[in-house]
């Protein structure tokens, strides 16, 4: 069962969008969070790929900033996100493509977010069906070589960037640091690409957490706990009463994965 707020801002945008533009949206995929069971209303978006009937001319861009921009203003929150696509598209690899999409709760008319290869095989292992056929019956292009790789270079550019610039000791890196936003994005954020690369399967982020309890020694289990609980809200006292030993924890963690992960 979805959470009411997502049937909520999927009603109301399929609502806009047949008043605004009808038969222009012909299916609605939810990936992401919800459709792997961790969607949380204090900060989960609801993840989209909206298939359309025809590639979006100027009159269907200019339609589609209005419906996304009555929905953010009737229903500010959860955003809805996601990609605009035809079914046709999905079969091809999205990598280095550009379109359509919104972000944030905003249409854009160009850009390449979440045209991943990732995004594919969510969509193709995880996804949730609003409208249209059956996920399961969609040609939606996989390549599981090619999203390994994917994958481990994200580990060593993404993520080992933020790494360096956490790992700085400036009093910026430490600001950072103490914010609780900080240990679930990235603790959750690099185990989740860890588990992908070992198993093949897609994860959410509270799955990462709980498979990084399994398989890495039990010294992290304390960074690991405190991540989830902040994922999850719970109303529970702080693991670190100490936000800088937080810190260093989180900093070594992400090394241990980041490096882990990249062995052959």
């Amino acid at each position: 069962m979805r959470h009411p707020l997502v049937d909520d801002v999927c009603d109301a945008y399929l609502a806009l969008a047949d008043a605004r533009l009808p038969g222009l949206v012909t299916g609605m995929y939810l990936y992401g969070s919800v459709a792997l069971g961790d969607f949380r209303p204090a900060h989960s978006d609801v993840d989209a790929v909206f298939v359309t009937a025809r590639p979006l001319d100027a009159g269907d861009r200019g339609g589609l900033r209005e419906v996304h921009a009555e929905l953010a203003e009737r229903l500010p929150r959860p955003h809805l996100d996601g990609v605009y696509i035809t079914a046709d598209a999905l079969a091809s690899d999205p990598t280095g493509t550009t379109g359509p999409h919104s972000s944030d709760g905003r249409f854009g008319d160009d850009g390449t977010f979440e045209r991943l290869l990732v995004t594919w095989h969510t969509l193709a292992d995880t996804g949730v069906t609003v409208r249209g056929p059956a996920v399961e019956s969609l040609r939606i292009h996989t390549d599981r070589a090619a999203l390994n790789a994917w994958l481990r270079d994200n580990l060593r550019g993404y993520w080992r960037h933020l790494w360096r610039t956490l790992s700085a000791g400036t009093e910026a890196a430490r600001r950072e640091g103490r914010h609780d936003f900080t240990p679930p994005w990235c603790v959750l954020g690099v185990t989740r690409l860890h588990y992908t690369l070992a198993t093949g399967a897609i994860t959410s982020k509270s799955g990462a957490g709980e498979y990084g309890m399994r398989v890495f020694d039990d010294r992290w289990a304390p960074i690991i706990t405190e991540s989830l609980r902040l994922r999850r809200g719970e109303d529970t006292a702080p693991g670190y009463p100490d936000l800088d030993v937080r810190h260093a924890d989180v900093v070594a963690y992400m090394d241990m994965v980041i490096t882990d992960a990249d062995r052959p």
